[in-house]
């Protein structure tokens, strides 16, 4: 019997985190893509959760209770006391990222994920949109791949959904690349 994978063992990591630290939580970035379209490879688990300060300190204790330590913390108002973002890192398993859900659409995109075995997963609508707030190129090739899996599976990307779910930020540019990568347009 071979033994479960870095990242089976980061997602198990991250279902026991969410259920000891009672925090609604999906799963966006890598592993989130690699449900749409064909695998990618990804070292990290990327995760969205509801927080509160209170929450967000028990979710940081099943973290390190584990092994993880925050690496990097990134904050949008020096005052709150829950962070946007932060990285854990596990010195032998890798990382587990966790975005606080702190806009609208984020606690949208939380409430209406998908179950995926003992975790839950963002829809293809609000993945595409997580990804096109992000704007990396990588995010582009992972839409396009996502858009065109989907399209040879018969289902489309529902686009209206996607811009109303990034309307609070200015991503015109951005929505219409992805819509030409998703097209075949270059």
């Amino acid at each position: 019997m071979s033994s479960p994978s870095e990242l089976e063992r980061l997602l198990s990591i991250a279902a026991d985190v969410i259920e000891e630290a009672h925090v609604e939580a999906i799963l966006i970035g890598g592993c989130a893509r690699n449900v749409y379209a064909p695998p990618r490879g990804t070292k990290d688990v990327d995760l969205a959760v509801v927080a509160d300060p209170g929450r967000y300190g028990d979710l940081v204790s099943a973290l390190a209770k584990r092994g993880f330590a925050p690496t990097s913390v990134v904050k949008s108002d020096a005052d709150d006391p829950v962070p946007d973002i932060t990285i854990f890192q596990h010195v032998d398993l890798g990382r587990i990222d966790v975005l606080v859900s702190k806009t609208e659409f984020e606690a949208t995109a939380i409430a209406r994920a998908l179950p995926l075995g003992r975790l839950r997963v963002a829809t293809i609508e609000d993945l595409l949109a997580y990804k096109l707030i992000a704007g990396r190129n990588r995010d582009f090739v992972d839409i396009e791949d996502i858009v065109r899996t989907q399209g040879r599976a018969g289902r489309m990307v529902d686009w209206d959904e996607i811009t109303r779910a990034i309307a609070p930020w200015d991503l015109d540019e951005r929505l219409a690349r992805a819509r030409r990568l998703g097209s075949g347009e270059t």
